[in-house]
């Protein structure tokens, strides 16, 4: 009699579950603002979720075009950066930068690498 082992899941419901853990983790990290943390690092995210170093780069390439993980949260970290720079006009851009988990210097290099301007032209171009 042959034994019997349970069936290989099959590679939707791998991708499901993948996907439903990326959507998960990509939520968590941005509604409970764990990037505005300046410390905030890969292995956050490892112990968080309980997953490997080599899934988490997994997820990265299947659900975030292949972003490594601090371009991905960097990216996550800039989104905040211009919601705050077309709401709030008054607001400091140094403080923006803290506030989004970065420190100024890197936020001004970032911003400009990512956006082709500095945080204040953007600003500036987002008026009405």
């Amino acid at each position: 009699i042959p034994s019997e082992r349970p069936a290989a899941p099959k590679p939707s419901a791998v991708n499901d579950d993948q996907e439903r853990l990326f959507r998960t983790m990509d939520s968590r990290i941005r509604e409970e603002r764990l990037y505005a943390n300046v410390n905030f690092q890969r292995q956050d995210v490892l112990e968080l979720f309980g997953i490997s170093r080599a899934t988490l780069n997994l997820l990265l390439n299947t659900y975030a075009d292949g972003q490594s993980f601090p371009v991905y949260i960097n990216g996550i970290r800039l989104e905040e950066a211009c919601d705050i720079l077309e709401k709030d006009a008054q607001k400091n851009i140094s403080d923006i930068a803290v506030e989004v988990g970065l420190a100024p210097h890197n936020f001004y290099r970032l911003f400009q690498q990512r956006f082709g301007q500095t945080p204040v032209q953007y600003r500036l171009s987002r008026k009405g």
